[in-house]
């Protein structure tokens, strides 16, 4: 255990604190493998997600594992660009860079404003609109198909919306 970390091997992070070049905004949230927090990139004012992995071994060995699979599916999801838009995009999320802070992998990502979870309940119209469903539903399909050929599966996967 390392006096930064609390009990659990988590990376104790407030709200102002600068990991790198990056200011924490908030705190997302904790999972069972790391936690995920909301920054601003302090030379850009761009924001991004940070995925901080918890500092025991095992959760090491799969933060690694991870980061090496998103950087594949970046490479392979050459039409996915953050500033065009292609309707080819497998929908894969950017790991925009990744480095070890104190024991800790950190993953920085492109930022989504909100989940699928957070979604549905504002839209105005109840029942949600089928052509609204069949977007959500292709976008997903498209990249399950991607993974799907590339023999991946990812045990955590979540729906995830850039609204802009």
């Amino acid at each position: 255990m390392y006096p930064w970390d609390d009990e659990n091997g988590y990376l104790k992070i407030l709200r102002g604190d600068n990991i790198r070049n990056y200011e924490v905004t908030s705190i997302i949230g904790k999972g069972v493998f790391g936690s995920v927090i909301k920054c601003v990139e302090t030379s850009s004012q761009r924001e991004v997600a940070m995925k901080i992995i918890r500092s025991q071994k095992i959760y090491a060995a799969s933060g690694e594992r991870e980061q090496q699979v998103l950087t594949q599916l970046n490479a392979e999801d050459i039409n996915g660009s953050l500033y065009f838009y292609n309707v080819d995009k497998k929908n894969i999320v950017r790991l925009l860079e990744y480095f070890t802070h104190q024991k800790h992998l950190c993953m920085v990502m492109e930022c989504f404003d909100m989940n699928l979870r957070e979604t549905f309940p504002k839209i105005p119209r109840f029942p949600v609109p089928i052509a609204t469903l069949q977007s959500y539903a292709q976008s997903l399909l498209k990249t399950l198909y991607f993974l799907k050929k590339r023999g991946i599966i990812h045990a955590d996967s979540k729906c995830l919306i850039k609204l802009s």
